[in-house]
């Protein structure tokens, strides 16, 4: 594994990857809110995933990564970012995996850059309004002018330190890219995930669903049978011709990490099969 610092205009993003060969393929992996690459740090261990480039980017706002120029964290920013990295890789042949907010991101990436990717795997982002928690209670906060407040004191130590951590290493892990997290970014990004996971009428699928629901290409949905609201699970099985997905046994929120090892076995499956 290697770190690279990548300036994009005034903002200094830290990419972990592999040796970028221009004949493999590459899967680009975009980090949850307030996450960082550290989530998927096992992807480089993974066996099935020997044979690609790998990229893990650190978003702006993010883990080792700078503020973001301007102080614009808005989506369709950090995909900018994204897309711009891609190119400073110099990634044709690539398959995106993001992780909730990430999985909204790299829905939003795939259909502006479409050419390039190969496959799209969305694990646990906001088809519909009932997982839509953290950003919930953040836009809360915010609005009651306690934002800074809640998240070190209540979110970070009290419900993932105190309450998640003692369960689960991925919960630990969170935790510690918690510190790293700019508190503007993490606001700025859970307002849009709570803006855009309000449903249209008489629908259950938000506009993030939506808009994953309407991608074409060759996608994956996975998710932890002990993480996913009813009402989600039943909205996935209604759409299940439209939203292929892979529920993972035991796992949380965070599938990549509390089953690590048969979720990159069924990444390098993903990648390797044709349409």
């Amino acid at each position: 594994m290697k770190d690279s610092i990548i300036q994009l205009d005034d903002t200094w993003i830290s990419v972990r990857h592999t040796d970028v060969l221009p004949d493999r393929s590459s899967i680009l992996f975009i980090h949850g809110l307030g996450e960082s690459g550290l989530s998927f740090i096992e992807s480089f261990d993974a066996n099935d995933l020997k044979n690609y480039n790998l990229i893990v980017p650190d978003l702006a706002g993010y883990g080792r990564s700078t503020s973001a120029f301007n102080a614009d964290y808005s989506f369709s920013a950090q995909v900018d970012r994204l897309s711009r990295l891609i190119d400073r890789f110099g990634l044709q042949k690539l398959f995106i995996v993001g992780h909730s907010m990430g999985g909204d991101i790299a829905t939003l990436l795939a259909q502006q850059t479409e050419d390039k990717i190969l496959g799209l795997i969305n694990i646990e982002g906001d088809l519909t309004p009932y997982d839509v928690f953290i950003s919930n209670l953040a836009t809360e906060a915010a609005e009651r002018g306690e934002f800074l407040k809640w998240f070190k004191d209540e979110f970070r130590q009290t419900i993932v330190y105190e309450q998640w951590a003692e369960k689960r290493e991925s919960c630990r892990r969170y935790y510690a890219s918690l510190w790293f997290c700019k508190p503007e970014a993490f606001l700025s990004n859970a307002k849009e995930i709570y803006e855009q996971s309000k449903s249209a009428e008489n629908e259950i699928e938000n506009k993030l669903g939506a808009r994953f629901r309407e991608i074409k290409m060759k996608k994956l949905f996975c998710w932890g049978e002990e993480s996913l609201a009813q009402e989600t699970r039943d909205y996935i099985q209604q759409k299940q011709t439209e939203i292929p997905n892979q529920r993972f046994a035991g796992a949380g929120h965070w599938v990549m990490i509390d089953k690590g090892e048969v979720f990159y076995s069924l990444i390098g499956e993903f990648c390797s099969m044709k349409e």
